[in-house]
């Protein structure tokens, strides 16, 4: 969770990121990712943001068959998030242009709820497939690792970055003799779109920014 945020912030630009975290050495110092939070968070995204902003939500946790996430938290009673209630949490921002990545076992299964024109989903597996790596040793899961760790920090296209994570997690699969979780993505125009433009004014800051540098140096 922390290494997608900073990863995000420091190589894409990201603000205002919220972490719900359920874990127990962190029920101190992180909110929970119950589902109150969950639509709270949400409700705040929709009116902090503007149709300028593009959404990006990591959601990485243990996945149902009935394709559900689990929010499970020991001595606490969290139901199971089934794919349409998660729509439902997620509806104020319907308006919003946004990014879900889901890395959980079966979560190609939440693809037919969240999609629309103006969401991108990437899953770890598709709705009938586990996926791998999520014992509580490791820091990422097969997919998480490949996604976040190595293809989003080789190219800034997520498309390719998507069939570069898929190649991976396909290789250590095989590597490991698994059963192939086959990640899946929905990727309409609307939101690749928004995503290159954010990129190029991105790039054209940080031009200005460095030629602003380098004429500062040079009149000191």
């Amino acid at each position: 969770s922390d290494y997608v945020a900073n990863m995000l912030a420091s190589r894409f630009g990201a603000r205002g990121q919220i972490r719900l975290v359920n874990h127990r050495e962190h029920l101190s110092d992180r909110p929970m990712a119950t589902r109150e939070n969950l639509r709270r968070a949400a409700q705040t995204l929709a009116e902090r943001s503007g149709p300028e902003d593009l959404l990006f939500i990591s959601l990485t946790s243990h996945g149902t068959s009935e394709h559900e996430l689990v929010l499970d938290q020991p001595r606490m009673e969290l139901a199971d998030l089934p794919a349409d209630e998660l729509a439902a949490v997620l509806a104020p921002l319907k308006n919003r242009d946004k990014i879900i990545v889901i890395s959980a076992c079966y979560s190609g299964g939440f693809i037919p709820a969240l999609k629309d024109e103006r969401t991108l989903i990437m899953t770890a597996s598709r709705a009938d497939r586990v996926s791998f790596g999520c014992s509580e040793e490791a820091n990422f899961t097969y997919f998480g690792d490949a996604l976040f760790a190595q293809a989003l920090n080789q190219t800034d296209d997520l498309e390719q970055a998507f069939k570069l994570a898929k190649a991976t997690v396909a290789e250590r699969e095989l590597a490991d003799n698994f059963e192939a979780s086959e990640p899946q993505i929905w990727a309409p125009k609307t939101v690749i779109s928004h995503w290159q433009l954010l990129r190029k004014q991105q790039a054209r800051k940080a031009l200005q920014s460095a030629a602003i540098s380098s004429k500062d140096a040079k009149s000191n």
